[in-house]
């Protein structure tokens, strides 16, 4: 019920793409870049793009960088927009002291803010719905490259649904509402929205790293056994699936159950990694190796 908004100027796709690499630096930019594209070539390539802010990428390295930059340009903006708006150490001794039996408190992030003089408390697994907006979305090649790359950017924990605005056009959705209320929301709800799929990010101590985490039983029939530092693609053919979660002592997912169910017709990514980097994104998801991509180079992805 509470609204925060964080305007972050400094860190876009045209103008400013130039200010993402800077702050993010290319070490981090690299994580999401195949070594066969030359730093010299990134970084010619985001300095033309500041000049010519309207360039759209051709081929398949372009791509890439773009990608990178927009999961770098995310992540500092949700950095800049919490601390902006919320507190990490504002949890008082009592609270400090309630929470001590709830073990998901001690391993995933917790802020606080203050409204009306009432502490509350917010962790990163209660955002259980993430909208990309912008260009980087309305023209990407895949639902599966707008999904990793808003989970990169966020890396959402427990359980989240993705969705893309895939025209950039809810922006104006508030004028349009000053004219005709009905027809906005009409046209936000049924034609605006794209649902592109689930995140699944179980949260667990360091200490379960060689452990299994949980169980996944598909349609009663199918079990997968989920282990740490791994990314699973589901559904891809956006069937009608159910999920059963059974959970380790000590994993949990949006609360203190050690069960969860899910039923969907979206694709789904199961998420365990703690490092990230564009090989295993691109193995697990085949983000960039369509036979039908004549631009990219016999050489560029192995």
């Amino acid at each position: 019920g509470d609204y925060f908004r964080t305007v972050s100027g400094n860190y876009g796709m045209s103008y400013s793409i130039s200010n993402v690499m800077k702050d993010a630096s290319f070490h981090n930019l690299a994580k999401w870049i195949p070594d066969s594209i030359e730093e010299n070539y990134v970084r010619n390539y985001v300095s033309n793009k500041m000049l010519y802010p309207t360039f759209v990428p051709k081929n398949k390295k372009q791509k890439i960088i773009e990608n990178a930059v927009a999961r770098e340009a995310i992540r500092m903006s949700f950095k800049q927009h919490i601390e902006m708006n919320f507190k990490k150490n504002q949890m008082g001794f009592l609270e400090k002291l309630k929470a001590i039996g709830q073990d998901m408190n001690k391993i995933t992030e917790t802020f606080y803010y203050e409204k009306s003089q009432e502490k509350k408390k917010l962790q990163k697994n209660d955002f259980d719905l993430i909208i990309g907006m912008g260009g980087i979305f309305s023209h990407i090649d895949s639902k599966k490259q707008a999904l990793i790359t808003l989970i990169d950017g966020f890396h959402p924990e427990g359980v989240t649904e993705i969705w893309i605005d895939k025209f950039f056009a809810s922006p104006h959705m508030g004028k349009l509402a000053e004219v005709n209320e009905e027809v906005a929301l009409d046209f936000l709800q049924n034609d605006l929205m794209q649902k592109l799929g689930y995140h699944i990010r179980p949260i667990f101590p360091p200490t379960k790293k060689d452990k299994i985490l949980l169980k996944i039983v598909i349609n009663d029939k199918e079990t997968l056994e989920i282990h740490p530092n791994k990314i699973l693609f589901l559904n891809e053919d956006c069937q009608k699936i159910n999920l059963k979660f059974n959970l380790k002592k000590g994993v949990f997912l949006s609360s203190s159950k050690d069960s969860f169910e899910l039923n969907t017709d979206l694709p789904i990514i199961i998420d365990t990694r703690k490092e990230y980097n564009f090989n295993d994104e691109n193995k697990a998801l085949n983000l960039f190796t369509s036979e039908k991509d004549n631009d990219l180079e016999s050489d560029f992805i192995k």
